[in-house]
């Protein structure tokens, strides 16, 4: 419960050069007043390795990362709340499950990085809460994420994915920015079944921006929650704009504002005070 040696951690993973570390199992931990969470990591030879690392019902409270998983074949993390200064979770070169757990900034605070910071990892993240200024970085010189799956999250904050052949099904996206959500990196995605909720006072201009082509994009719904926005002046977004819902594959889809507004795609909705003619 206090700060250690470097790297000062509540608990470190990590293999002696050259050795292997298997089969760590974390439960029913609670982390305070720790610089560093729960970390996995290896001394950087060519050799070591960590085969996986299970976290389950813990709360993690860090001064600066809550989860690290660097070089691990498999860091699966369940029922556990993780709240941060920095970051929550950031990973490198691994395989990194989620499933039921809450991340959230330190103390009130808001982060100084993202919720989860990825470097060529393989994410699999379901039935959690994610709060905080950005829900994923992958930094610019990474390539898209490979087979990603986020599904049925709650998310408080926008989202920008870098993902190749993955899925974002069934997620609730809550922001006063936009867009909220957006592809800015990746083809052969499934973006479907998710509901982008606007809590701006704002008119809002984009919410789904998709960036690159070649991805599926259906049975997502939009909602604007402030009364603010149900009665939007003539020139609030601009005297010859309309109000765009989302760009896909460079084309854009505009709101009821214009009268020669070209529909949403099939499958994709917009409810609440606003109706699409």
């Amino acid at each position: 419960d206090s700060l250690g040696t470097d790297p000062q951690a509540a608990i470190d993973v990590e293999p002696n050069a050259g050795d292997t570390c298997s089969g760590a199992w974390i439960r029913n931990v609670t982390v305070r007043n720790c610089y560093l969470g729960i970390i996995g990591t290896t001394p950087g030879d060519a050799v070591s390795k960590i085969t996986d690392i299970h976290i389950e019902d813990c709360d993690v409270e860090s001064e600066v990362l809550g989860l690290n998983a660097e070089n691990c074949n498999l860091f699966e993390v369940k029922r556990t709340s993780v709240k941060a200064e920095y970051s929550g979770l950031r990973s490198h070169i691994s395989t990194v499950s989620l499933d039921s757990c809450v991340f959230a900034p330190y103390e009130g605070k808001q982060l100084e990085s993202d919720i989860i910071v990825l470097w060529d990892v393989y994410l699999d993240a379901r039935n959690s809460e994610f709060h905080g200024d950005k829900f994923i970085d992958n930094p610019k010189a990474t390539p898209a994420s490979k087979r990603m799956m986020v599904a049925n999250n709650r998310i408080y904050c926008p989202v920008e994915l870098k993902m190749q052949a993955g899925q974002f099904i069934g997620n609730a996206i809550f922001s006063d920015q936009t867009p909220l959500l957006s592809l800015i990196l990746g083809s052969g995605n499934t973006i479907s079944n998710n509901t982008l909720i606007y809590t701006g006072e704002d008119y809002p201009e984009t919410l789904l921006d998709i960036q690159t082509t070649g991805n599926k994009v259906e049975n997502n719904t939009f909602q604007y929650l402030p009364a603010s926005v149900s009665q939007p002046q003539a020139n609030a977004i601009g005297p010859e704009k309309t109000a765009d819902i989302f760009t896909l594959s460079g084309q854009l889809f505009h709101h009821h504002v214009s009268p020669t507004a070209l529909p949403l795609p099939p499958g994709n909705y917009i409810v609440g005070r606003k109706k699409v003619r």
